[in-house]
């Protein structure tokens, strides 16, 4: 990544071009609706401004050789991840001063994407199958980062609870029974379950182009991760440089140098008019707590087993693993 000037390319209050029936809806447990989109059969896709209209164009999308991908379900570590795989392009353990967003291609504009200078370090949420074909004809090297499941949904209750154009007030027992209905669906933004199946297996197969790493073993050991990304990468580095990019990205650091940054929560809006925030005041914002089983001060015992059987059910046949309890 370059100087770290930026094309503003996402807004929440752009204006909508996406049409109604892209919209899709399905109410929680509490009977209050929870509105995402749908687009060529995939379901669940954020209710942001025109992601429909980006979705159409990203085949459009023309791909560099140089290129980094940061490829994650939502609420996985992506900020962690792509903090660190900038700040070892770099070369330097230095905050990275752009938000990560603008490099998420399911929230920027492919013109400011395109005026990006490289090295780019983009990010998605998007399925394997959804990712544009460009990626892979030009070999970009893409850096999955999983994260155990009950532990990503519980984040994404509090994210979808703290934003102000959501407008969702559920409890997390009404935003639970989202769940198991969101996954009945062949193709759906929110499995878990369907996108890393399929990630997984491409990464067993694709060693040379996917570097497949687990949130929980990353908080364990950050600086062999940051090394093994570094490898990966191509890039030379130092023990030093791996613990200072380590400490750097830790969530304790990130947390303090990023919550004031836009949209990473609401102390960076403090100054921004109503209309124009994203948050809600007293949103936890990107940067909740980041650690390993906080699932269980909240999946009940009830919901913790009929999640396991979705989870043993629709992962038959996976040899992935991932870690549910703490360290």
């Amino acid at each position: 990544m370059a100087d770290g000037s930026t094309t503003p390319g996402f807004n929440f209050n752009n204006p909508e071009k996406d049409p109604e029936d892209t919209k899709f809806v399905l109410t929680d447990g509490d009977g209050l609706p929870f509105e995402w989109k749908q687009y060529q059969g995939l379901v669940g896709l954020p209710a942001m401004p025109n992601i429909v209209e980006r979705l159409k164009l990203l085949p459009k999308f023309v791909a560099r050789e140089e290129d980094t991908w940061i490829c994650t379900y939502p609420k996985c570590g992506t900020h962690w991840i792509w903090e660190i795989a900038s700040m070892v392009i770099n070369g330097k353990a230095e905050t990275i001063p752009v938000p990560k967003e603008d490099y998420f291609i399911e929230c920027t504009d492919l013109s400011s994407l395109d005026s990006k200078p490289s090295p780019r370090v983009l990010n998605t949420h998007l399925p394997l199958d959804c990712i544009p074909k460009d990626v892979f004809t030009k070999k970009n090297k893409i850096i999955l980062l999983i994260r155990n499941p009950k532990d990503a949904y519980v984040s994404m209750y509090y994210h979808m609870t703290g934003m102000k154009q959501k407008n969702y007030n559920g409890t997390w027992n009404g935003y639970f029974e989202l769940i198991p209905q969101s996954i009945k669906y062949e193709k759906s933004y929110g499995n878990w379950m369907f996108y890393h199946k399929r990630f997984w297996e491409y990464a067993k197969e694709h060693t040379d182009t996917v570097l497949a790493l687990k949130y929980e073993e990353m908080l364990k050991d950050p600086v062999s991760h940051v090394r093994k990304v570094a490898e990966f990468l191509g890039k030379p580095i130092d023990q030093k440089l791996c613990e200072a990019i380590a400490e750097k990205c830790s969530f304790e650091h990130m947390k303090k140098a990023k919550q004031t940054k836009g949209m990473a929560g609401p102390e960076g809006e403090k100054h921004a008019k109503p209309d124009e925030k994203h948050w809600r005041d007293k949103a936890h914002g990107m940067y909740r707590k980041g650690k390993v089983g906080d699932w269980k001060n909240h999946f009940t015992v009830a919901q913790s087993e009929r999640f396991d059987a979705l989870y043993e059910e629709q992962m038959r046949g996976s040899d992935l693993t991932v870690d549910f309890e703490a360290a």
